[in-house]
């Protein structure tokens, strides 16, 4: 199943949010080398199956295909531009601004701090509470 290649990026086509997948412009060797850059991992060269998500691309970047299903239906598939290299760090997704992350470890490093405030007088490891 496609991941996003992009660095700290964890977009799947398996999560359920819509997103597409595209390939990286393999005729085309400066925007495939603009996407490598864009792409933000150190030491990286994309495979046949490397993607970059939609989410890395702004509107502009696309051209909306419409198509006609054997219903009659309008099917629109995203197409990006011959002109499109990824561009955009999405941020709006908690899971993907990495400022958002907080380890575990500091996470109880900050409960340890409260607890040691509000029990001053307690010996440190001595506190239990079930």
């Amino acid at each position: 199943m496609p991941q996003c290649c992009f660095a700290g990026c964890h977009n799947r086509t398996d999560d359920g949010r819509g997103l597409s997948f595209f390939r990286f412009p393999r005729r085309d060797l400066a925007r495939t080398a603009a996407w490598v850059v864009a792409c933000g991992r150190k030491d990286f060269s994309p495979s046949q199956h490397s993607r970059v998500c939609s989410r890395h691309f702004s509107a502009v970047d696309f051209d909306r295909d419409a198509r006609h299903d054997s219903n009659g239906g309008v099917h629109r598939r995203l197409r990006l531009k011959d002109t499109a290299v990824p561009t955009t760090n999405p941020v709006d997704n908690p899971w993907q601004n990495t400022d958002n992350m907080v380890g575990r470890k500091s996470k109880s490093r900050d409960n340890s701090n409260v607890i040691a405030k509000l029990f001053p007088s307690a010996p440190p490891g001595e506190l239990h509470f079930t």
